[in-house]
């Protein structure tokens, strides 16, 4: 069973990442944690720099999330896209990885 999750590293989709992994440990799904990192709209220095500051964060959040995945013995790979992340978690879907199910979190501020 393929799994993908789409994952910010935000306190929900750590839960989804938790809860997926204890609804399907038994079946030994292999997961994709699939990050997007929006590009900026206009290209100034200081939006690349955010822009760069948002990769290396997601980055972190996956390194994290792949720990979680080993500590539980689950086989996992991550994915860093780049673009409009509702169109990148599409096509990633659709395209690229193909799951069984995908798991997308509650947004929240």
């Amino acid at each position: 069973m393929k799994i993908m999750i789409a994952y910010d590293g935000s306190r929900n989709a750590r839960l989804a990442l938790a809860q997926t992994i204890t609804m399907f440990r038994d079946l030994k799904p292999q997961i994709t944690l699939v990050a997007v990192a929006e590009n900026p709209r206009d290209i100034t220095s200081g939006n690349e720099e955010l822009f760069q500051q948002e990769v290396d964060d997601l980055k972190q959040h996956l390194t994290e999330a792949m720990d979680v995945c080993q500590n539980e013995q689950m086989a996992a790979e991550t994915v860093l896209l780049e673009g409009d992340a509702r169109k990148m978690l599409l096509f990633a879907a659709e395209k690229k990885i193909r799951p069984d199910m995908l798991v997308i979190a509650r947004h929240s501020h």
